[in-house]
């Protein structure tokens, strides 16, 4: 009778070679195991190494699509975007057009309350249901509007929105996110940015020149007239791929605390409170420089797993092969 293969695959690695350097590892009783994956189509890699299929998919959507967004507390609200109209994604996966923009710029999107706000670098604004509206609020003395940017976070711990725009990451008045004071609501950096983050403490800032962790001190808040509680801390001088990020909780003895996350040709970092970075792929894995990404944090049966999409040099930026697909079983 023929031995079956155990379906278990190694670490993926790309900085060696594990069949120059002799290290392939040897099966049980005599039976293979597969060695360090390069390549895989159709299938799933839990974090114990173990090999499944891969669900399904079917498309929904035939039109090119780019700026999908799924509302974390409420899986049934999401919106995508097709050139420069932005729809809202119905149970059926139909769609209604909710607003044409002047751009077909990626959106990017948050959560601030319990309102959804997004700006795609020219507008920013809320949307709800089938309505967007710009921001568009009496502003006091010394008050502005927020400026539309290329990336928003809302930091829940200081309840202010952070808008990144260029190399300036400009931050709201608390518990008001349309409205900012130029005397302490600027913090430029080194670099057009290409990633934002929060944790409990501070944010984490990346451009094209690096990562810095900006720590916010005991107290620090926007009633300050300066930004003298800021402490600004250098991480690395390798920039994460623009776009490639995320944020999120790890959870732990019934406790939760919040990371930033970001895939850069050093691999896949996660960020924590006080500027603790944890680089998830040294030594084994490098990711090919890219232009832009996405990364992506995903629970599948009780695992949890980044995902890095990456877009090479060279390739499009234009979304015009992606199509709206639903997972199945």
């Amino acid at each position: 009778m023929a031995k079956k293969a155990l379906l278990r695959a190694r670490r993926l690695i790309t900085r060696t070679d594990e069949i120059m350097s002799n290290t392939m590892e040897e099966g049980i009783n005599d039976e293979p195991i597969h060695g360090s994956l390069v390549v895989a189509q159709n299938v799933a890699v839990d974090n114990n190494g173990k090999v499944m299929t891969r669900y399904g998919v079917s498309q929904v959507q035939a039109a090119a699509t780019h700026s999908l967004y799924v509302h974390p507390k409420n899986d049934s609200i999401a919106y995508y975007m097709i050139g420069s109209t932005l729809y809202l994604l119905n149970a059926d996966y139909t769609g209604t057009a909710v607003t044409t923009f002047t751009t077909d710029n990626e959106l990017s999107y948050d959560l601030v309350g319990d309102e959804i706000v997004l700006t795609n670098g020219i507008v920013i604004g809320f949307v709800a249901g089938t309505t967007f509206d710009t921001f568009n609020q009496t502003t006091g003395q010394f008050e502005e509007l927020m400026d539309a940017g290329q990336f928003i976070v809302y930091d829940d711990f200081d309840n202010t929105l952070l808008v990144a725009r260029n190399n300036i990451v400009s931050r709201s008045k608390p518990y008001n996110p349309q409205v900012l004071d130029r005397r302490y609501s600027d913090f430029p950096v080194l670099g057009n940015i290409t990633m934002l983050g929060i944790v409990e403490d501070g944010w984490y800032i990346g451009t094209e020149n690096g990562v810095a962790f900006i720590e916010r001190s005991t107290g620090a808040s926007q009633s300050i007239a300066d930004n003298d509680g800021f402490i600004y801390k250098d991480i690395s001088s390798v920039g994460p791929i623009n776009g490639a990020f995320t944020h999120g909780y790890d959870y732990n003895d019934k406790t939760r605390s919040r990371f930033a996350a970001w895939a850069s040709k050093d691999g896949i970092l996660v960020g924590r409170a006080g500027g603790t970075v944890e680089n998830l792929s040294y030594p084994n894995v490098a990711i090919p420089h890219g232009t832009s990404g996405k990364l992506f944090y995903r629970e599948i049966n009780g695992v949890f797993q980044f995902i890095a999409v990456i877009r090479e040099l060279g390739d499009s930026y234009a979304p015009d092969s992606l199509n709206l697909a639903v997972n199945e079983l």
